[in-house]
């Protein structure tokens, strides 16, 4: 009777964690998919698209750094803010 009670215990442990587990893969697979289908579809901006391919083949080599990744996003995105300012504002005093 022990026996079979630790069976069962240890069935509903094993399903209990990796059923989850699968599931989380797979809908993670699918988000991956989908973003990478939004970003086929050319909606984003150049430097956007840049950025996909980026964490895309990086990723599927396996080569992919996220702090790395984000560090540049970020230091690209500053140059790129700075950028519009510094020619938007000549504009702006002469308006």
């Amino acid at each position: 009777m022990g026996s079979t009670l630790e069976k069962s215990i240890q069935t509903l442990l094993t399903y209990t964690f990796t059923f989850p587990l699968i599931l989380f893969a797979i809908l993670t697979g699918f988000y991956v998919l989908f973003l990478y289908l939004r970003y086929k579809s050319s909606k984003y901006s150049l430097y956007q698209k840049n950025f996909f391919k980026l964490v895309f083949n990086k990723g599927l080599r396996g080569e992919f750094n996220i702090f790395t990744t984000l560090e540049k996003f970020c230091d690209e995105t500053t140059f790129l803010i700075s950028n519009i300012y510094i020619t938007k504002a000549p504009m702006k005093q002469l308006k």
